[in-house]
C-alpha cells in the first residue's frame, strides 16, 4: 500500500508542475502575443498597402490597352497621347531631372519616363527622354504593351533574340544589352521571365555628364523597383 500511495503522490506532483509548466508558458507566449501586437498590425499594414498598390498598376497598364511604343522615337507629347496625362512626377535623386510615372497606385508606377529638365520647371513637349522604364506588377505581364518590340513576360533569349533582329544586341554586361547606337537596355527577371525592362539614352546622358548636368555616380531612372 505505501508503494501505492507513494506512486499516487508522485502522478500527482507531476501534475502539479506540469500545470504550473503550462500556465507559465502560456503566460509567456500571451504576453509576446500582446508585446508584438503593435509590429504585427505595422507588417500587415505595410503588406495591404503594398498590395493595394501592385492591384492599382495592375488594373492601370490593362486600361491602357494594346501599344507598342518606341523609345528612340518619343518626346512628352508622343507619349501623352499614348498614355494620356501622367499621374505622377518626382524628381530624380541627386540629379537635375525630372521623373513622370504612368500607370500608378499611390506611390509608385509601373511606367517611369525620365526626362533631363529640373524638377519643377515645364518640360517641353518636344523633349526626348533620357530613360524610359516599364516594370511588371504583381499577378500579372502586361503583353499588350511592348517597348522596342519587347514585352514583359517573355524570356531573356526571347528579348535578346528581339533585338538582335534590329541589327543589335551586343551583350555589354550582366542583363545589359545596346538597343540601337544610342539607347542601351537594361532588364530584370523572375522565376525565367522578364520582369522589368530599363531603357537608357546613352548618348542623351553622357553629353549631358561632359556639360556638367547631371552626377555620373546617380544614375538617372533608377528607382527601388530596380531590384523587383
Amino acid at each position: 500500500m505505501r508503494i501505492r500511495d507513494l506512486m499516487k503522490r508522485v502522478a500527482i506532483d507531476l501534475g502539479i508542475v506540469l500545470a504550473v509548466v503550462l500556465l507559465v508558458g502560456g503566460s509567456i507566449v500571451g504576453y509576446v502575443w500582446v508585446k508584438e501586437g503593435p509590429q504585427r498590425a505595422e507588417a500587415r499594414r505595410q503588406a495591404e498597402a503594398f498590395l493595394a498598390e501592385e492591384v492599382a498598376q495592375r488594373n492601370s497598364m490593362e486600361n491602357l490597352g494594346d501599344l507598342d511604343v518606341e523609345p528612340s522615337d518619343l518626346n512628352l507629347e508622343k507619349l501623352e497621347q499614348n498614355l494620356h496625362q501622367p499621374t505622377l512626377r518626382q524628381p530624380e535623386a541627386r540629379q537635375k531631372a525630372t521623373k513622370l510615372g504612368w500607370a500608378c497606385g499611390k506611390e509608385r508606377c509601373a511606367i517611369w519616363v525620365s526626362f533631363l529638365v529640373p524638377f519643377g520647371q515645364e518640360i517641353p513637349a518636344t523633349e526626348p527622354p533620357a530613360a524610359l522604364m516599364v516594370s511588371a506588377p504583381l499577378f500579372k505581364y502586361p503583353r499588350h504593351l511592348a517597348i522596342g518590340g519587347v514585352y514583359l513576360g517573355e524570356t531573356g533569349e526571347e528579348m535578346k533574340e528581339s533585338c538582335r533582329k534590329r541589327g543589335f544586341g551586343l551583350e555589354t554586361g550582366y542583363h545589359r544589352i545596346s538597343w540601337n547606337k544610342d539607347w542601351k537596355l537594361v532588364w530584370g527577371e523572375s522565376n525565367g521571365k522578364v520582369s522589368l525592362l530599363m531603357f537608357i539614352n546613352e548618348r542623351m546622358i553622357k553629353d549631358a555628364e561632359a556639360r556638367g548636368d547631371l552626377n555620373p555616380s546617380a544614375p538617372v531612372g533608377a528607382t527601388k523597383r530596380d531590384a523587383k
